[in-house]
């Protein structure tokens, strides 16, 4: 009986603790707020593509297969989902809906649209990527090291790494370099992630912001 009030209290105290981190890192993002559209403009349609099951019906409208099925997936959600640092609290479905989203929202929802057809995906992860020079919220970055979260798909015995954070990436060709070892994300690393994530990238906003 001992043992199981330790635990409750124990269960209830890591609540808590989460509870309070939670509260604290949204606390953190408030500046990213008044970048997200309010309603009835928080939503974005491309090719008639609104949700993710009309992103599941427009490739079956294409009859593909294979890597060209992944290739125009990918494509397709590239192109929904512009990459943000502010809404870090979507879950993939809003942010795909949204039209906007940070690596693991991108591809998590890829991954929603590839499991429909049986193509078998993993959400996988670096802690350091190198990324290439680009411009975001209108400053230019050159070249950095970031953390980054993608999938590697499976057909036919073949594996490709295929990430939609980028137009022109296609199946096995992605616009990043792994710098760290590349790991599965799993489940307990999804939720550590998904605080951390809108930390860090509040963080990468705030000083973005700083440089204009």
């Amino acid at each position: 009986m001992k043992f199981l009030k330790l635990t409750l209290v124990g269960i209830l105290a890591a609540f808590v603790f989460i509870a309070i981190l939670v509260v604290v890192v949204y606390i953190k993002n408030a500046s990213c707020y008044e970048m997200l559209p309010e309603p009835p403009n928080d939503k974005t349609t491309v090719h008639g593509v609104t949700t993710i099951d009309d992103a599941i019906a427009k490739v079956k409208e294409k009859d593909l297969a294979s890597w060209s099925l992944v290739d125009y997936s990918q494509k397709l959600v590239a192109e929904k989902m512009p990459f943000s640092l502010c809404n870090n609290f979507d879950m993939p479905e809003r942010a795909f809906e949204r039209g906007m989203g940070y690596s693991w929202q991108q591809s998590a929802a890829l991954k929603q649209i590839l499991d429909s057809f049986g193509i078998e995906s993993k959400l996988v992860h670096a802690s350091e990527v190198k990324m290439p020079a680009d411009t975001l919220y209108g400053v230019k970055l050159g070249e950095r090291m970031s953390g980054h979260i993608w999938l590697q798909v499976t057909i036919n015995d073949t594996k490709k790494d295929v990430c939609p954070g980028d137009i022109e990436n296609t199946p096995g060709v992605v616009h990043f370099s792994p710098v760290s070892e590349v790991s599965e994300f799993g489940d307990v690393t999804e939720i550590i992630s998904f605080i951390g994530s809108a930390w860090v990238n509040a963080e990468k906003y705030l000083e973005i912001q700083r440089k204009k």
